[in-house]
């Protein structure tokens, strides 16, 4: 695959030095690795699942005390003295998901795939979960491809974005670009669907998509949003839109743009 000649290089902005199909490359031997130990790490987004709850913490992290001690202090688990003894059901849902980061990081890992990790947790410890990301990224010079339903958080935690439908790439780019300019009609429906505290909107009326999404199994021929896109025109159900280059470091899949 292309992907090997690159197959070290994880680091934050490693991503400029593939091309879209190697980043489709790699997603693939990642998830052929999942299963052994590498430093491509996956944090699990089922936090009662990605550990044994009859366990205690630090049975579940599994490392060398000292590795064990510093994972927790990373994770803002302190003292671990008071944390090690207890089972996953005597902690918050904001602290088995640190326990759970704490377990990645014992692996020195360089790369960390983070699958919906604040989904199942309070909307408080959402933020400090996602601050915490942040910062062990910059401490360890860490690169987090994090997979999310919510493009808000997408927003404020990355620094590049891919929007997937029925597992097609439809827009890729800088995130800040990609919120602020999009340019794929689904792109548009997912950050206009994101809600506005303020007040006027109780008098405003969202626009919505249409219909339900096609089943993955069988996906519609041509573009995959083409039966719920309110701008198709003829070729959209024809041949697939290859994604393309718009703008410098923006990729778009659509015959409108």
């Amino acid at each position: 695959m292309g992907i090997e000649k690159h197959q070290k290089d994880y680091r934050p902005n490693a991503w400029q030095n593939y091309t879209l199909q190697e980043l489709g490359e790699w997603v693939h031997l990642f998830m052929k690795r999942a299963n052994h130990r590498t430093n491509i790490i996956k944090a699990k987004k089922d936090i009662y699942d990605a550990k044994n709850y009859l366990w205690m913490m630090g049975e579940i992290i599994r490392e060398k005390e000292e590795q064990i001690i510093k994972a927790m202090n990373d994770v803002r688990l302190s003292p671990p003295e008071e944390f090690l003894p207890k089972f996953p059901h005597m902690l918050s849902g904001g602290q088995r998901q640190r326990v759970g980061i704490a377990r990645t990081l014992v692996l020195d890992p360089i790369l960390l795939v983070a699958d919906e990790p604040v989904s199942m947790i309070d909307a408080s410890s959402r933020a400090e979960i996602l601050y915490l990301f942040n910062d062990l990224k910059k401490k360890y010079n860490l690169s987090i491809l994090y997979i999310t339903h919510d493009i808000a958080t997408a927003k404020y935690f990355s620094d590049n974005i891919a929007v997937m439908y029925l597992g097609r790439i439809v827009e890729f780019g800088d995130t800040r670009e990609v919120i602020d300019h999009p340019l794929h009609p689904y792109t548009k429906a997912l950050i206009n669907a994101v809600p506005d505290p303020d007040p006027k909107n109780r008098f405003i009326q969202r626009e919505v998509v249409s219909g339900e999404p096609p089943s993955p199994i069988n996906p519609p021929s041509g573009c995959r949003f083409h039966t719920r896109c309110p701008y198709k025109f003829e070729p959209c159900d024809g041949e697939e839109p290859p994604l393309k280059k718009k703008h410098e470091g923006h990729h778009v899949s659509c015959y409108l743009v």
